[in-house]
């Protein structure tokens, strides 16, 4: 895999959560493993301690995601397989128009999924086999009952999924910027006491969680606002040392053009009036 750097890691970031609220919301409990699911399930005779297991991991550095389900014989469950990577590329943001979702399987499976109202194109096999591309595959799954007993392990039923997430970032349009959390403040700081106040400013919204920068240079207040602006800060909170004597400070509010002088006793509130 090739490096991410930001704005571009933000796009990843945002796949990756959805990947994880979906698999969760599914059931599913991320493993943390070198060795692939059925081999860390094989290895750790997984069989002896519950039923079913529903693992999934990120792996090849992220380039990739996997899921498995292990000990699972319904056909229900491959129904719900299908239509949880359907959910998964819709929820991340991929067109419908771009998806396309061919499934070769039993027919009780195809009318399973039309319960379910998944599109899809139905092949007739005996065994379950799945593809969700845009202009490439981005998913494939499939059911694989040797598995298992390929590894040394017993005869149990397995699902594999193997999502690749390096294609499905390429295949969304949107711009790598637009992933990015918004920036609330940029602190621009004339002086090392602006700066020092700042910071104890800046670590109150932080620890609210409130996205916030400060100009720890000593540039130009002039440079550190374009500073602000090209980051996309939606406030700029200008801190001199003699409006700090007179317990005040200057924000400017890139979203409307206001300026506006706000006591220091208020700027936290009123930073969350101007971005709530």
């Amino acid at each position: 895999m090739k490096d991410v750097l930001p704005p571009a890691v933000s796009k990843w970031q945002f796949i990756e959560e959805k990947a994880r609220a979906v698999l969760e919301s599914f059931a599913f409990r991320e493993l943390r493993s070198a060795a692939s699911l059925a081999q860390a399930y094989v290895a750790h005779a997984r069989w002896e301690t519950e039923p079913v297991t529903r693992w999934y991991r990120f792996e090849r550095a992220g380039a990739r995601l996997e899921a498995a389900v292990f000990g699972a014989h319904a056909s229900t469950a491959d129904a719900e397989l299908v239509a949880m990577t359907a959910g998964l590329l819709a929820e991340i943001g991929l067109p419908g128009g771009r998806r396309r979702l061919t499934v070769a399987a039993p027919a009780e499976i195809h009318g399973l999924l039309t319960a379910l109202a998944v599109p899809h194109e139905a092949v007739a096999a005996p065994t379950l086999v799945f593809e969700l591309r845009a202009d490439e595959p981005l998913a494939v799954g499939a059911r694989n009952d040797k598995l298992v007993p390929s590894l040394g392990g017993p005869a149990i039923a397995a699902l594999e999924l193997k999502v690749e997430l390096e294609r499905v970032v390429e295949a969304l349009d949107e711009p790598d910027e637009s992933f990015e959390p918004p920036l609330t403040a940029f602190f621009a700081c004339d002086g090392v006491a602006a700066r020092a106040w700042a910071l104890k400013a800046a670590h109150r919204l932080r620890l609210d969680g409130v996205r916030a920068e400060i100009g720890h240079d000593q540039a130009a207040l002039d440079e550190q606002r374009a500073r602000a602006a090209a980051l996309g800060a939606r406030l700029a909170v200008v801190v001199r040392e003699e409006d700090l004597h007179a317990g005040q400070v200057l924000v400017e509010d890139h979203g409307t053009d206001r300026r506006e002088i706000v006591s220091v006793d208020d700027l936290e509130s009123t930073i969350r009036q101007r971005v709530d």
